[in-house]
């Protein structure tokens, strides 16, 4: 027999059948507080095997590029049926450690300062209307791959960033896996930019996943995580990493 069921129980497409079984007896619904900060958490890999990848997502007027360019509006109109505000990953407002500047930095829609970080971080537009790796190189061209029998609302969020995106004259495609291949995947570090719950919401400091990468969950950098944990295929994080993880180890002694 089944007590109590939370996980997995995400997506929106699934409160009808949800609320049709507690009218007829079956079960009972209660709300409860999420301890995940954001329904679409977005990691690029900054461990990427791919040079030029690694490069593109590894700098920080990419990721704040890729970030203004997502009509947050229109796909919490469109996913969640208008339920729901923009929000970073950061702690949620009801938990002890919120920050207002980390949950809202960001998030306003301006495709056109999303087009001039780009370019000044070294992505031009070609003649075709494509974002190159440098003048005259090859278009920047990646993957958002999610886990669509697991997170429902992931396949339909990743079309929109991959639209947003795609306006900005990058190469963008989305891959929708089973939840064994999206952790093989992950593990063998061969994933480009992937969508998961934000996870630590209410607590960073026993789910630090998306702060500092501990754990084959910080998805933007397993092996960082592999390195702390001395796991095969780790690699040496970079000193300002490295002093993260080190703070998080005084903040836990």
């Amino acid at each position: 027999a089944l007590d109590m069921q939370d996980h997995y129980l995400r997506g929106r497409d699934q409160l009808p059948d949800l609320k049709q079984a507690a009218g007829e007896g079956r079960l009972r619904l209660s709300r409860r507080v999420p301890s995940t900060s954001n329904t679409a958490a977005i990691s690029a890999n900054l461990n990427h095997r791919d040079e030029r990848l690694r490069a593109f997502f590894g700098k920080r007027e990419v990721r704040v590029a890729l970030s203004h360019a997502i009509d947050r509006e229109c796909l919490i109109r469109e996913v969640f049926d208008g339920h729901g505000r923009p929000f970073q990953v950061a702690p949620r407002p009801d938990s002890i450690y919120y920050q207002h500047r980390l949950a809202t930095q960001y998030l306003e829609h301006e495709p056109e300062r999303s087009a001039e970080l780009l370019t000044a971080a070294g992505y031009p537009l070609n003649d075709e209307g494509k974002r190159t790796h440098g003048p005259g190189g090859n278009p920047v061209s990646f993957t958002i791959q999610v886990a669509g029998e697991v997170t429902p609302n992931a396949p339909a969020v990743a079309d929109h960033l991959a639209a947003d995106w795609t306006r900005l004259g990058l190469t963008v495609s989305v891959v929708s896996l089973g939840q064994g291949e999206f952790y093989e995947l992950k593990r063998a570090n061969e994933h480009d930019l992937v969508l998961w719950s934000g996870d630590g919401g209410l607590d960073p400091l026993l789910e630090p996943r998306y702060y500092v990468p501990v754990s084959d969950e910080s998805n933007y950098a397993v092996r960082w995580a592999a390195w702390r944990r001395n796991l095969p295929g780790g690699e040496r994080p970079p000193e300002n990493i490295l002093r993260l993880l080190r703070l998080y180890d005084e903040v836990l002694a």
